[in-house]
């Protein structure tokens, strides 16, 4: 087996190995990416390995971007984990493979000077967090998908002074938020192509991340239920608001709320109703909002949300200093 940096090359079969990697239990989704290296791009400095055995075929990837970040006020140099993937198809030994491309990918982050390793792992994966906490990684912060019904009654808020705007430089105004919270980024890499609009109420602001344009998720399954329950409620949705229920096959497009900075609670309302409007306009079918448990905000959004999916951030320490603490702040580009 050789581990080498990836290529252009191999992007048919890093497809290939996404194609057997669907997500979720209940509703499966398949990720379907303009090309592997897509989440790669957003950053400016990523190291992405392959493992290849004899015959060439490719065993598993890993990727880490080294992001400029804060922690505890201070600037330090995080590395992001994302994109860890295996191949199903190959033969024996692929925890072996993956075990060695991780100390590989490890070595190249060290020697990058980075002060810790940082990633996200769904709450309910059980392996992966015993895993991580063997090698001394910990459990930093929980973070919340917060999902927001696009297709439901309208809130009652004031929408008089809301403002809309798309222009280059009002998507690139930073968060206002201070403290900066650790994980805020210092440098934020390429994200022209998601952002698409910013939200003003009052003196709150919100921009809005459309994921469809780097990424897609089809649908792959759905629970028993759901496939009976559709057929009753889709005639239903053309008279009032219910839940989008997919169908196998269909593409789901996903919507986010990001760099959310909450200078008075009240604005809320008017920045989600307005961002709802907007997505039902251009038929996204999902919006969420990634955030922190440990926000002081954290109950008043949670309250507006119909589901909930946690996230926990966990961290390796690679020197002596300290590891970000909660609240954090979540980087979209994380997605």
């Amino acid at each position: 087996m050789i581990i080498r940096d990836a290529c252009p090359e191999d992007n048919d079969r890093l497809m290939a190995i996404e194609q057997h990697a669907p997500q979720g239990r209940g509703v499966q989704l398949l990720s379907e990416r303009r090309h592997f290296f897509v989440r790669a791009e957003r950053f400016s400095q990523t190291i992405c390995l392959v493992a290849e055995d004899e015959t060439r075929q490719l065993l598993g990837v890993m990727s880490a971007a080294l992001l400029p970040v804060t922690r505890g006020g201070l600037p330090a140099l995080g590395a992001l984990v994302f994109d860890w993937r295996s191949n199903s198809q190959a033969a024996t030994g692929l925890q072996r493979h993956m075990f060695r491309l991780w100390q590989a990918l490890l070595d190249r982050i060290r020697a990058a000077a980075a002060d810790f390793v940082f990633g996200y792992i769904k709450a309910d994966n059980a392996r992966s967090l015993a895993l991580v906490q063997r090698s001394r990684g910990q459990v930093c912060d929980t973070i919340d998908c917060l999902l927001f019904p696009v297709r439901r009654p309208r809130l009652r808020a004031d929408l008089s002074g809301v403002q809309v705007a798309a222009t280059r430089a009002a998507l690139a105004m930073p968060v206002q938020a201070q403290p900066s919270p650790d994980l805020s980024p210092l440098e934020t890499g390429r994200t022209d192509d998601c952002l698409k609009l910013l939200i003003t109420a009052g003196r709150s602001s919100v921009k809005i991340w459309d994921a469809s344009q780097d990424q897609q998720h089809r649908v792959l399954q759905i629970p028993a239920l759901y496939g009976l329950a559709r057929p009753l409620l889709l005639p239903l949705s053309r008279l009032v608001a219910l839940p989008y229920i997919p169908k196998t096959g269909d593409v789901v497009r996903e919507w986010f709320l990001t760099d959310l900075h909450l200078a008075d609670s009240r604005d809320w309302p008017a920045l989600l109703e307005i961002a709802r409007r907007l997505a039902s306009r251009e038929q996204a079918d999902t919006l969420g909002l990634c955030l922190s448990r440990q926000s002081p905000d954290y109950a008043r959004l949670a309250g507006f949300s119909r589901y909930r999916l946690a996230y926990h951030l966990v961290c390796l320490p690679l020197g002596s200093g300290q590891l970000p603490s909660g609240p954090t702040f979540f980087d979209i580009r994380c997605l």
